[in-house]
């Protein structure tokens, strides 16, 4: 006479399911809040770096002499332009360079700076302010033209 076969079924019981469900959402209530602070960390960083390299490139158009004309930045809320002449209300608006800043991110400080032709020296010097939520950072105008983070 043969015994009979008996099957174990190889599931996961309720039991189980739950304690995994339970420690995916524990570790994501602590991962989520550190990497939505990195995300925004690091969009204030890219506009700063933006803001940065469209003031050097003005600065650099202005010392090689390019089109025998001044440069600056303009800078308002939801972007920044790169403009030929020596104010942006007196620029060529066939020039400009546009870039965009996230509606997230407030600008203050310094709304215009233009550059002296072959010298690269500022018309105005001061700070630019880029804020997101807490975090805030600048970007410095020297009078020497030195622009610095």
């Amino acid at each position: 006479m043969s015994l009979p076969v008996v099957f174990h079924a190889k599931a996961f019981t309720l039991v189980e399911l739950l304690l995994v469900c339970a420690l995916v959402m524990v570790i994501g209530s602590f991962t989520f809040p550190v990497g939505f602070s990195l995300y925004q960390s690091q969009i204030l960083t890219e506009a700063q770096d933006g803001v940065v390299r469209a003031l050097y490139r003005a600065q650099d158009f202005s010392r090689t002499g390019k089109h025998g004309s001044e440069f600056g930045v303009y800078i308002t809320p939801g972007m920044y332009v790169l403009f030929q002449g020596s104010t942006y209300a007196t620029r060529v608006e066939s020039e400009d360079e546009v870039y965009v800043i996230p509606q997230i991110i407030t600008v203050g400080g310094l709304q215009e700076v233009s550059f002296a032709s072959f010298s690269g020296r500022p018309s105005q010097t001061g700070s630019i302010s880029l804020a997101l939520r807490t975090r805030e950072t600048s970007v410095v105008v020297s009078p020497s033209g030195l622009i610095g983070e």
